[in-house]
């Protein structure tokens, strides 16, 4: 990676630790379980934590999912369009996120990942933000 690329990168990525830093409780982020994700709302903060409580989210009437037969049972051709209706849920289960900072190809990295979950793990990511996914064909 060239060292341009490489600041790009990092700028991206600590775009978006700053954007999730800059969210103060009551705010939305999501998180990642692999692929599916869940919506959360703020509860406390300090610099480097955050405690989230899931919110309840129960799929848009409006949307439905497409069904094609194929794979082990079927196979949802519109998943990328799902919609959710999101409200906050004071008897969700609670989850931790910390800020983690680490160097690479020389460049200061800043990513918000679930605690007890490796950087470099699958799963855990943050962003800001309510969205949950259900990924029907895993």
């Amino acid at each position: 990676m060239t060292n341009e690329h490489a600041l790009k990168v990092a700028a991206e990525i600590n775009a978006r630790a700053d954007a999730i830093s800059a969210l103060q409780p009551g705010d939305g982020v999501s998180v990642s379980l692999w692929s599916d994700w869940e919506a959360y709302t703020i509860v406390s903060r300090t610099e480097t934590r955050m405690t989230l409580q899931e919110d309840k989210a129960t799929r848009d009437p409006a949307w439905k999912p497409e069904w094609v037969a194929g794979g082990f049972a079927g196979h949802c051709t519109n998943q990328r369009s799902q919609k959710w209706l999101y409200e906050r849920d004071p008897t969700g289960p609670i989850l931790q996120i910390s800020l983690r900072k680490y160097t690479h190809e020389g460049t200061e990295r800043r990513v918000w990942k679930r605690a007890g979950v490796g950087r470099h793990e699958l799963g855990g990511a943050v962003t800001p933000g309510r969205s949950k996914f259900h990924d029907y064909n895993f």
